[in-house]
């Protein structure tokens, strides 16, 4: 009786003025609390690649909200059990390095697909499909085991409604690929939480799935429609907490050191980056605008969490930890004084108001690595970078760091458009005379033109040749004078390697997660 009634409802609403939906979605909430049926039935999957040391944020995120707006929530984390599913060789393919053949369409084709992916496909559809799911929501990374997974559900399950998400779908990506199409009903573009709780609510009450801001959507007819964009979720303290209720936490380990077993919870503070480097799309995927929580509903956060899953150590899975430095003092001084036992660390900016005596206010509040975006050791790469500081400035921070006994490292990048083989031994050199600052050898990356980076769209203004109806290769990319082509980034990236392998590096803080200690993933952030 309840099914019918509420089948002819859904149909009654299906005939509304949009203006009416939200008067109408609370009646229906009312009516389903007293049949006492649930809402819809939501999965929320994670597919590699992304990281083996934490749960992914992106579905606790997702999660969280669902649960807050009444529906029934199933999560997956395909990632972490195909890692633990795979044979011993092929565990590598998680780790540092070797993450970034993921991104190789030739080699996902030839080999990662036919030995890891395809392996598991039928496994991962069974599991979602056994829930009897009205949506399916699937975190989308640069690699294509989301889009075989879709495929496989609409194979073998036609009418279920599949959204898909994540940095690839976002309109600064602007990746053809991400449109709906056969394999997925929607596409969320913009922060998942809102967009999916109103396109959840959409085709609750009327049967179909209608674009909401933020989002595009197949049709009935074929058609895809957008509703424009979203605007950002200015006010993060409103957000729910997330919910690793279905995460198996005890899964989780380092692929590149599996056998450091450090727990710890994924968790953020802020959204978006206040800067603007000419390599990064990361800051624009945010809507630009930089957001913080409050730092009254990071403690809570924690609190809960602690509560929750008894976990009390935290990685900061966000872009930049002290962009505003004022709240993060506030946050830090608040901390200090709740003498919790909370330890966290994460990635921050080079800013010259981290001197000593807020880097000891940090250390007090539980702090513990700062991994900072360095990049380079020329202040004329640093400036092409749009950087915002000089090397003097971040040899400043580097040695209060190391005075204060907080454990810091550093990413490089190299290769960046106009770098000359001087300014690349500048970089080596300035590592080498802070080598006691740092707790373990620089993450090296060659420098890639990221789609939605300014020096991919802006070629000519860093010299970077294009090709008629081509493009510009992310990672291919040569200079117009030849001179800064793949295999001399990969070169620069080879020696630096082979030079940060001898020097001694200062040691890490015993307090230190050992997880900290350790480079991150290159799918780190990636679905997280």
């Amino acid at each position: 009786m309840s099914l019918l009634v509420l089948g002819c409802t859904a149909a009654w609403f299906a005939a509304l003025p949009s203006s009416c939906l939200e008067l109408a979605y609370f009646g229906l909430k009312l009516l389903h609390c007293g049949l006492g049926v649930d809402w819809m039935k939501i999965v929320l999957a994670a597919v590699p690649l992304i990281t083996t040391r934490i749960p992914p944020l992106s579905i606790a995120l997702l999660a969280g909200q669902m649960k807050k707006d009444g529906h029934t929530v199933r999560s997956f984390d395909f990632n972490i059990e195909t890692y633990h599913a795979v044979e011993p060789e092929l565990k590598s393919y998680w780790t540092f390095y070797k993450g970034f053949q993921w991104l190789d369409d030739a080699h996902f084709r030839d080999f990662i697909y036919p030995n890891i992916i395809a392996k598991n496909l039928e496994a991962w559809a069974s599991k979602i499909l056994k829930q009897k799911p009205d949506v399916v929501g699937i975190s989308v990374t640069k690699s294509p085991a989301a889009m075989h997974l879709a495929r496989v559900l609409k194979e073998k399950k036609p009418r279920v409604k599949i959204v898909i998400g994540g940095p690839r779908c976002t309109k600064i990506s602007n990746d053809s690929e991400m449109v709906p199409g056969p394999y997925f009903d929607a596409v969320v573009h913009h922060e998942g939480e809102t967009c999916l709780s109103e396109l959840v609510r959409q085709y609750e009450l009327t049967g179909k799935l209608r674009a909401v801001p933020g989002t595009s959507v197949l049709g009935d007819d074929g058609t895809i429609s957008h509703e424009g964009l979203r605007e950002p979720v200015m006010d993060l303290n409103a957000m729910p907490f997330p919910d690793f209720d279905d995460m198996p936490l005890k899964l989780y380990v380092d692929a590149d050191y599996p056998a450091a077993n450090d727990l710890e919870l994924p968790f953020y503070t802020s959204r978006g980056c206040p800067a603007r480097c000419n390599f990064c799309m990361d800051y624009k995927m945010w809507d630009v605008k930089y957001r913080q929580k409050s730092p009254q509903r990071i403690i809570a956060e924690m609190e809960y969490l602690y509560e929750r899953y008894g976990m009390d150590r935290f990685y900061l899975i966000e872009l930049i930890f002290n962009g505003h430095h004022g709240r993060m003092r506030e946050l830090a001084t608040e901390l200090a004084k709740r003498k919790h036992r909370f330890t966290f660390w994460g990635h921050g900016r080079i800013d010259p108001r981290l001197d000593v005596e807020t880097l000891q206010l940090l250390k007090d509040a539980g702090f513990r690595w700062f991994i900072f975006g360095l990049e380079s050791g020329s202040d004329r790469v640093l400036n092409l970078m749009r950087k915002g500081y000089g090397k003097e400035t971040a040899s400043k921070v580097l040695r209060a760091m190391k005075q204060v006994g907080i454990n810091c490292s550093v990413n490089i990048v190299t290769g960046f458009p106009g770098e000359t083989w001087g300014e690349f031994f500048e970089t080596v050199q300035f590592i080498h005379d802070h080598r006691d600052c740092l707790s373990m050898p620089p993450a090296v990356m060659e420098c890639c033109a990221t789609q939605g980076s300014d020096i991919y769209l802006y070629p000519e203004k860093f010299g970077i040749e294009v090709t008629s109806g081509r493009g510009i290769d992310e990672r291919g990319w040569r200079s117009v004078d030849g001179k800064n082509t793949l295999e001399v980034r990969l070169l620069r990236k080879e020696m630096m390697h082979k030079v940060f392998k001898e020097l001694d590096f200062g040691k890490s803080v015993d307090t230190t997660p050992a997880a900290a200690q350790r480079p991150l993933s290159p799918t780190a952030h990636n679905g997280q």
